[in-house]
């Protein structure tokens, strides 16, 4: 990997994808299942849309990161920091995330909004789940559908209010980690 790819950062994973081929290199150890799930899945979103915006791509890949009998597919180390960041001050801005276009800078708590935004838009409602829907269907044929943001903002009434209800809600007192 090193030799090939010698700008690569060091990582468990990878999903390579060039116009020759699309491939996924991981290490073999404790975690490769979850890394293997998190890159196929960004194998799969590249070979059946056009464009993937990074933050959704990252989003997705987070999301099915999970496995197990949750149909939530609650990750709960993204979960408890996002709580945490919340009191201490964060609020989601989807604006900025997709403004993000190189890997490099993505943060880790990037990673965790996107994947919030993904299971926000997937479980809190029928109409959210099919406004992400819908802009995936019009990845598959357009390159650029424009801003999802601008999307979200104009058929969810405070978006980024209701993912900080959505986030804090997964660790009320009365939920505890080992039930989600």
């Amino acid at each position: 990997m090193r030799s090939t790819y010698p700008n690569l950062p060091q990582r468990r994973a990878f999903f390579i994808g060039s116009p020759a081929e699309l491939a996924v290199y991981a290490f073999w150890g404790d975690q490769v299942r979850v890394d293997l799930r998190h890159e196929f899945t960004h194998g799969l979103l590249h070979a059946g849309l056009k464009a993937v915006p990074l933050w959704l791509d990252e989003g997705i890949a987070e999301y099915f990161e999970v496995t197990g009998n949750d149909p939530q597919r609650i990750n709960v180390e993204h979960a408890q920091r996002l709580s945490t960041a919340v009191q201490s001050g964060w609020r989601p801005d989807l604006r900025r995330l997709e403004s993000i276009e190189d890997i490099a800078e993505m943060h880790r708590l990037d990673y965790q909004e996107s994947w919030a935004w993904v299971h926000f838009l997937l479980h809190d409602s029928a109409d959210t789940r099919m406004l992400l829907l819908d802009y995936l269907r019009d990845l598959r044929t357009n390159s650029q559908p424009g801003s999802f943001a601008q999307r979200v903002e104009a058929e969810l009434p405070h978006a980024s209010d209701r993912l900080l209800s959505y986030v804090s809600s997964f660790f009320l007192p009365h939920v505890s980690a080992a039930s989600l």
